[in-house]
């Protein structure tokens, strides 16, 4: 994994779309409160807009045209169940990033990450034609963390989050695509990126060399032939921070629910804010 240090001034917007995740050391140990750890995201990409709402909330570390900061904890918005691979979103109509802050001990369930676009090349080797025939039945149902919270029956917002009253963050998101193809071009860079994202391919059609299918299905089964191969963990440590571009990476982790209570509870906690990088001039 590409790994660089720490410059709170610095755009990191080239070194983001040439690497596709990049891993930001804090070797000054500074501590960030949830805005200056919001200042430093807007500061490190460029032009961003909010990915999770786009009306005004005042009091928040979101606002009109900004992202939210969300805590991700156990006692909050978290899980210990694995989370399978995926892009987040997986729209990729536009550049869709990720800035987290690793709060406390998250390298103990080290975050995962693939280059779709190596596998690109090193599995299809480029096999344009191939991969543009095949169909996918694209299915997304995603369930924002206020909502998930509410349902829980939180009521102490400072447990789990700012993105409380983020209007955005307490929907429900359905996207349905009958008629996508696995490949597309990254709307930035223009560089053709692969969709490996488990999590929203219901269907598979049209694939006659049958090779998609597999990956796909390799994936899932968090395969040692495929992972062996392609995968990066994050060697962070506390205070430091990891960007990713979701067209050209997918990411995942392994539950942490055997180190739950016990002596090696990791008690995880992360900070992140998920944005849009606008494609306009």
């Amino acid at each position: 994994m590409y790994t660089t240090t720490l410059d709170v001034n610095k755009n990191y917007d080239n070194e983001i779309l040439e690497h596709g995740v990049i891993h930001i050391k804090n070797e000054n140990n500074i501590l960030f409160t949830p805005e200056d750890f919001l200042n430093f995201a807007k500061t490190a990409i460029t032009g961003v807009v909010g990915a999770l709402g786009d009306k005004k909330v005042e009091g928040n570390y979101g606002s009109e045209g900004s992202p939210a900061v969300v805590r991700l904890a156990l006692d909050g918005f978290g899980s210990d169940v694995d989370l399978e691979w995926h892009a987040d979103s997986t729209i990729f109509k536009e550049c869709s990033l990720a800035v987290c802050y690793n709060k406390n001990n998250c390298q103990v369930v080290p975050t995962r990450f693939i280059n779709n676009r190596k596998v690109l090349k090193e599995i299809f080797n480029d096999d344009f034609e191939y991969l543009k025939q095949i169909k996918i039945v694209w299915n997304l149902q995603l369930k924002y963390p206020g909502r998930q919270m509410a349902e829980k029956g939180f009521t102490d917002k400072s447990s789990f989050g700012w993105f409380w009253d983020y209007p955005g963050c307490n929907e429900y998101l359905t996207i349905q695509d009958q008629n996508r193809s696995p490949l597309s071009f990254h709307p930035v860079t223009k560089k053709p990126f692969l969709n490996l994202s488990t999590n929203v391919i219901e269907e598979i059609h049209n694939d006659t060399k049958g090779v998609y299918s597999a990956v796909i299905e390799k994936l899932r089964q968090y395969s040692p032939e495929v992972e062996d191969k392609f995968v990066e963990e994050s060697p962070w440590t506390d205070g430091d921070f990891i960007i990713w571009d979701n067209c050209q990476v997918i990411h995942s982790r392994r539950s942490w629910s055997h180190l739950v209570e016990s002596s090696q509870d990791p008690k995880r906690e992360l900070w992140r804010v998920n944005m849009i990088k606008p494609l306009r001039k």
